[in-house]
């Protein structure tokens, strides 16, 4: 009878250990243990910069840099501007600029450019009266008035022509 109950009690806390197992297994997939969570991201962060050859400190003192040759020489109105230029320009690697816009400024370069094309576009058309949009589009260094409506009502939520129309 005890052989009986001692098995009994062994079959209960195997039982018990099994579904405490299952029910932790469930608790990490599901993303509620927050600390391996965080662990996770950071591992996966920490890495995505080091498979790349930068750090994040640098990644952010290349992106300072690339601000500012960007916003000093305006170097966004050139219709043809490329990532390699701009690789070159900062000394890095096509795929390590790459890196630095994805990851520093959460876009492509196509967007990050198309943003600062964007908000040039933005200035002249609110300091100008009588301006011809397409001229703006060209000055600020689109060819294609499709890219350049899309992304300007992409950054602006509205047309260029509905835009000229708004009051200041």
């Amino acid at each position: 009878m005890t052989e009986i109950f001692l098995l009994l009690i062994t079959i209960i806390l195997m039982s018990i250990l099994v579904l405490h197992i299952v029910y932790l297994r469930k608790i990490i997939h599901l993303g509620s243990f927050k600390g391996i969570e965080k662990i996770k991201k950071l591992k996966k962060a920490k890495s995505r910069y080091s498979n790349n050859g930068i750090s994040k400190p640098v990644a952010k003192d290349f992106k300072e840099k690339l601000d500012n040759i960007m916003n000093s020489e305006h170097l966004y109105l050139n219709p043809n501007l490329k990532l390699e230029n701009l690789a070159k320009r900062l000394n890095v690697s096509k795929n390590q600029m790459s890196f630095i816009i994805n990851n520093e400024f959460q876009m492509d370069f196509n967007s990050y450019v198309n943003n600062l094309r964007i908000e040039h576009a933005e200035e002249i058309l609110k300091n100008s009266k009588n301006v011809q949009i397409t001229d703006v589009m060209y000055e600020v260094g689109f060819n294609n008035p499709t890219t350049f409506n899309r992304a300007f009502k992409k950054r602006t939520g509205v047309t260029p022509t509905r835009f000229t129309k708004q009051p200041n």
